[in-house]
């Protein structure tokens, strides 16, 4: 056999090699795309399914609600004007984060949402902490050496321990401002039981690394957590259930079409459970996912 007929038979070879690779790897793929779609249809069915379980006779019964008028808690701050208002959010935060004040909550708030932070102690007498609103905190000097006064949103006291609170919903950190405050708060307090909180909708980081990064997602679920507890007042369940209303509106959704828009959504999904998707589309926008929608169901229950 010469050599020109070994190197066309070679060449055959080769290519009936190929041929034989490129089918079995589009057999391989088209058996990878069928199990991958066997698994997604496996995963969707039973995300439904959980939902006709859990959710779905309960938002039956939110469309009720809204079809016969029979009134849904009232978010009291997200409906006088702008439903994000800083100013009021953070008395409102406050007022609860306030052991004395008479909500029937005592400082249950305040241990669900911080006791779970890094160098705060679980131990913390949070059954008496007081917490104010606005506190002067003293003057400090920005980068062109210009002295300026700083007042924080909220300031918790729990024992001899000090949790700071900033809040941010539709404005930006100010100028230098947690180095600021960082500044003031140690001249102030002389003290280093302290601990700092950056609170934004989106969890946005302060430009001072000792500011811990918190959103109001997680400040919402953290309160939420405090529904299941059945020793409750009915007095403090409902007050909780105001608070965490006024949270979904105001900052969580921050839209004051939000709750048009969950009015028809509801509606949808209550005649044809199949809008579920839709439903879950539409939550997510704002951010929010079946925890938060299963914590609105409990809120709007009663």
């Amino acid at each position: 056999m010469n050599d020109a007929l070994k190197k066309d038979q070679l060449r055959a070879a080769i290519a009936r090699l190929k041929v034989h690779h490129t089918s079995g790897m589009e057999a391989s793929k088209h058996l990878s795309r069928k199990k991958f779609q066997q698994a997604a249809d496996r995963l969707r069915k039973r995300i439904l399914d959980d939902f006709k379980r859990e959710e779905w006779p309960r938002f039956q019964m939110l469309d009720e609600i809204f079809q016969k008028g029979h009134g849904l808690p009232v978010a009291t701050l997200s409906v006088c004007g702008v439903g994000t208002a800083e100013l009021r959010f953070t008395k409102l935060l406050a007022y609860f984060f306030d052991s004395h004040n008479p909500h029937g909550l005592g400082g249950t708030l305040v241990r669900a949402v911080f006791a779970c932070e890094p160098g705060i102690d679980n131990d913390l007498p949070f059954d008496t902490c007081r917490a104010k609103a606005e506190v002067p905190i003293g003057p400090s000097l920005m980068s062109n050496n210009q002295a300026i006064d700083n007042s924080l949103d909220i300031l918790i006291t729990v024992g001899d321990f000090r949790i700071l609170v900033e809040q941010k919903i539709c404005s930006a950190e100010g100028r230098e401002q947690t180095h600021r405050y960082t500044a003031a708060m140690q001249n102030y307090f002389k003290s280093d039981r302290t601990a700092c909180f950056f609170l934004t909708p989106d969890e946005k980081s302060a430009s001072n690394a000792l500011w811990h990064s918190l959103s109001h997602r997680t400040l919402f679920c953290r309160i939420a957590s405090v529904l299941d507890r059945h020793a409750l007042s009915s007095v403090a369940r409902h007050n909780l259930r105001a608070l965490l209303w006024d949270l979904m509106i105001g900052p969580l959704a921050q839209r004051e079409d939000w709750l048009a828009g969950l009015r028809d959504q509801t509606q949808k999904v209550a005649k044809d459970v199949n809008r579920f998707a839709d439903l879950n589309q539409w939550f997510a926008r704002y951010g929010l996912f079946s925890g938060e929608r299963r914590t609105l169901l409990k809120i709007v229950e009663g």
